[in-house]
């Protein structure tokens, strides 16, 4: 009797042990799908859901040029360095140097962006329209993270979505009038992010010949300048602008 009793427990542990090894097996699938090759190496990602529960990877916190320290102060950005290794992206970056009411907060080393994609795979055929948020903030205070420029509404349609940071207030635009502080900083790392989006969403499943720039505020001047800067041409195919917030 003890013998029965005892195997049907044996039996049942390695149930349980299985149905963990299962579930375990499911979520490590989850987060392995999240995974593309750029240009300058692997990136890995994590599954979300949108608003509406449709799920989307998520890649937070991805290079798009070196960080601006050191030498590489009141300068135009400089490509990022390829990596080796697989790039965990799955924290958000830390915020661009900006004051939150008195206190300063972020990091000098912040020229990062979000890539959010409902694409499982760079084999696929089907390349989808891209959106480039460019946030506001009066060129002041801002950010493209996740809790400030989220994509939880936007995954629920069959788009890829890219947030952006950029350099701000003196970090971002003092100049000198020669040389040494040109000036700008800010409009240029938009350039760099655009063109890295030019040279690597298509490893997201995005469509590098149908980007549409968005913006909100100075986001919304910030697109004005592209359209006229020669540094922006080729870089994107449509401009969306609020026709209430076309300034800063």
């Amino acid at each position: 009797m003890q013998s029965g009793m005892y195997g049907r427990d044996i039996c049942r542990q390695r149930w349980q042990i299985a149905i963990v090894y299962v579930v375990f097996l499911s979520v490590i699938q989850a987060h392995s799908d999240c995974f593309v090759r750029t240009n300058l190496g692997p990136v890995k990602g994590s599954m979300k859901n949108s608003w509406n529960g449709k799920p989307f990877c998520s890649y937070r916190g991805i290079p798009y040029a070196e960080p601006p320290i050191g030498d590489l102060r009141f300068k135009a950005p400089r490509g990022p360095r390829p990596w080796s290794k697989t790039l965990d992206a799955l924290t958000d970056s830390p915020l661009c140097i900006q004051n939150d009411l008195v206190v300063p907060v972020g990091s000098e080393d912040c020229l990062y962006l979000n890539v959010y994609t409902p694409e499982q795979s760079s084999d696929s055929k089907s390349k989808h329209p891209v959106i480039v948020y460019i946030h506001g903030g009066k060129f002041s205070v801002g950010s493209g993270v996740s809790f400030i420029s989220g994509p939880w509404y936007l995954m629920d349609r069959a788009i890829v979505l890219v947030t952006i940071n950029y350099r701000l207030g003196v970090m971002g635009f003092l100049s000198t009038g020669d040389d040494e502080a040109p000036g700008n900083y800010g409009m240029k790392d938009q350039v760099a992010a655009l063109r890295w989006v030019q040279q690597n969403i298509q490893e997201f499943g995005g469509d590098s010949e149908r980007v549409t720039v968005q913006g909100q505020s100075a986001g919304s001047k910030s697109i004005h300048f592209h359209m006229f800067s020669a540094l922006s041409r080729g870089s994107y195919e449509r401009i969306e602008v609020p026709e209430d917030q076309d300034v800063a």
